[in-house]
């Protein structure tokens, strides 16, 4: 055989010797090998083994989409009959379904129900087995319900008490009686929005330095004759030890006794700081600010008393006349410009309004247009909130009364703020200085300086504004010290509502 491609040349047989297994593996060209001269033939197999006369030999064609070939599979089972090639054929219909085991033991002469025929299949009972291995420990069962209390012990003592019936005061658990709560003397109460009531608290003309204690002067160290009390050998001495008188009860209580504060007269600890209870003490020995009333003044108005949360200054100094609204009053904003000013908030509440100050507006075309909005920033300059864009109609309500009034710009979002400093903002953009508000300003606010202190990226300015005008958003963050923003502006009055 050649293969011209290859340049390779076969002749002879190939005699393979069977190993210590009796098997023979031979490496064989494929009978339809491409390009093969001669083509169409096949291998003749001979079989000579040791011990039979006369060895099959067989015709047999190795394909080359079958790479491995186990000659038993393909040998000829009747050396007598013609040599044939094996062929796999297509895959047969399928049979049909046998009998089922029950049905073949009702041909077999078998007669009753299946159950009948399973229950047949059950041979008697055979012997007992040898005990097999311990097999491995099981995994711990649940814990057991848990026992009847025993019978009450007697108590022997109580705090150093050894009475028959001990009855304990504040002083014997180091705790103050209630009745010290709100008296002279006493410690602070607190009410119910948790600080101490304005009763409780002294004058704020009074105070001063600490002369003496106890007529002792400098660094003073009371002893407890200082105080008229004993020490504790003293107390010893005087009193019954523990041992010489067995407890029976305490607080008219037996057995296994637990008191708590009220049980003998006092206040418990979770009563510290909290409304109802008692005001803490911080590192410094001072009430928390958190703890204490707010301090008003009188005849002074505070925001809460107008309705606001807050607001940059009180409304009385609101200017009437300003020279940008041509003699009249109110002022018109420049359009596109960002007016930015500072609000505190003393305590955390909830806002969903900026508010403003108008003294005119009549809704007409051009008063407002896209790109005017209102908005809340921290102190650090990161934007809160904003409100939708104020020219779509409502938004920024028409004011015809004779002084004017409040209008309130409602944020997209309610925000809860904690105690702190906040920016409000607004811009408005207008093409009819005719039909534009007339908003309120501070003192003759125009060209004022609001950057008044020490500004910083975390303190912002009492007020100040925009570089540039054709602004028609309110920006993600502001510098308060960087150029975007300016100190000589008009200081516009703003006030945040609930």
């Amino acid at each position: 055989m050649t293969f011209p491609e290859a340049d390779v040349i076969l002749g002879g047989p190939v005699v393979a010797q069977l190993d210590a297994q009796g098997q023979i593996s031979a490496t064989l060209p494929a009978t339809d090998s491409p390009h093969m001269d001669p083509s169409g033939w096949s291998y003749t197999v001979s079989e000579a083994l040791s011990g039979i006369p006369t060895g099959r030999s067989y015709n047999v064609l190795l394909p080359a989409d079958k790479p491995h070939v186990d000659l038993a599979d393909i040998a000829p089972t009747d050396p007598s009959k013609a040599n044939y090639i094996p062929v796999v054929g297509p895959e047969g219909p399928r049979g049909a379904q046998g009998a089922s085991a029950y049905e073949v033991a009702l041909a077999t002469g078998f007669t009753g129900t299946p159950a009948d025929w399973l229950a047949s299949l059950v041979g008697p009972r055979g012997a007992t087995g040898p005990r097999g291995p311990q097999g491995p420990a099981g995994a711990p069962g649940k814990d057991g319900a848990p026992g009847k209390d025993g019978a009450p012990g007697a108590v022997r003592t109580v705090n150093g008490h050894g009475e028959a019936d001990v009855v304990l005061g504040a002083a014997d658990v180091k705790a103050l009686p209630v009745s010290a709560a709100g008296t002279p003397g006493g410690v602070a109460q607190l009410d119910d929005t948790g600080r101490v009531p304005a009763a409780q608290l002294p004058p704020a003309s009074s105070g001063g330095a600490v002369q003496s204690v106890n007529n002792k002067t400098g660094a003073v160290q009371l002893t407890a004759a200082d105080v008229g009390a004993l020490d504790q050998a003293a107390a010893d001495a005087r009193y019954v030890q523990p041992s010489a008188v067995p407890v029976t009860s305490v607080a008219g209580k037996t057995g296994a006794v637990q008191l708590a504060a009220a049980d003998v007269g006092a206040l418990a600890t979770t009563a510290r700081g909290k409304a109802g209870g008692v005001a803490a003490l911080d590192g410094s020995g001072d009430v928390p600010l958190a703890q204490l009333p707010p301090i008003t003044y009188p005849n002074v108005w505070y925001p809460s008393d107008l309705g606001f949360v807050a607001w940059n200054a009180d409304p009385a100094v609101m200017d009437g006349t300003t020279p940008n609204s041509g003699g009249g009053i109110g002022d018109r904003p420049a359009p596109g410009r960002i007016y930015y000013s500072s609000v505190v908030v003393r305590d955390t509440v909830t806002v969903s309004k900026i508010c403003l100050h108008t003294y005119g507006y009549s809704g007409a075309s051009g008063g407002i247009t896209s790109g005017s909005y209102a908005g809340l920033y921290t102190a650090t300059g990161t934007r809160l909130a904003t409100t939708a864009d104020l020219s779509a109609a409502g938004r920024y309500a028409e004011e015809h009364s004779v002084g004017g009034g409040t209008t309130y710009l409602s944020l997209t979002e309610p925000q809860t703020l904690a105690p702190g400093v906040y920016v409000l903002a607004f811009v408005l953009n207008w093409s009819t200085a005719a039909n534009t508000p007339l908003v309120a300003s501070i003192g003759q606010g125009m060209d004022a300086s609001g950057k008044v202190g020490a500004i910083s990226a975390s303190r912002p300015p009492r007020f100040c504004m925009s570089s540039d005008k054709g602004n028609t958003a309110l920006p993600s963050s502001v510098s308060w010290t960087g150029s975007a923003v300016t100190g000589i502006c008009t200081r516009y009055w703003m006030a945040l509502a609930a």
